[in-house]
């Protein structure tokens, strides 16, 4: 089973059929559709970086500069530091009316992921 079909049983639930694959789908576009708004407004307001949503924090999302992003390689070592180096390089050469970069720092870690808006997925 792929990773987007175990999305879509956590969010439809066991009985998971095209309708429903498809509503979370389009849902799943909206929000995203809406969180690049967001982006794109702090990007503009606080400078180039990323998104960072931290569901289990009480501060669950914040706005993360380029310029933090490397500070917070020189704070830390290790796994971690070549983490937070692989996201800036990432980071670097986003086009923001284009695509935006992600962290999401929950009980499974740290992951970056980054979207374009101008590819489609079926």
């Amino acid at each position: 089973m792929s990773r987007r079909e175990d999305l879509l049983r956590a969010v439809c639930g066991k009985n998971l059929d095209e309708n429903s694959a498809r509503y979370a789908d389009a849902t799943a576009k909206i929000i995203l559709g809406d969180m690049g708004k967001y982006f794109v407004k702090f990007w503009n307001e606080e400078g180039p970086g990323v998104m960072v949503l931290q569901p289990q924090d009480e501060r669950s999302m914040f706005w993360m500069t380029r310029e933090e992003l490397h500070s917070a390689i020189e704070r830390t070592d290790g796994e971690l530091s070549e983490t937070f180096r692989t996201i800036l390089d990432a980071a670097q050469r986003i086009d923001p009316m284009a695509a935006a970069g992600y962290i999401l720092k929950d009980d499974r870690g740290i992951r970056y992921f980054q979207l374009d808006y101008n590819e489609v997925a079926d």
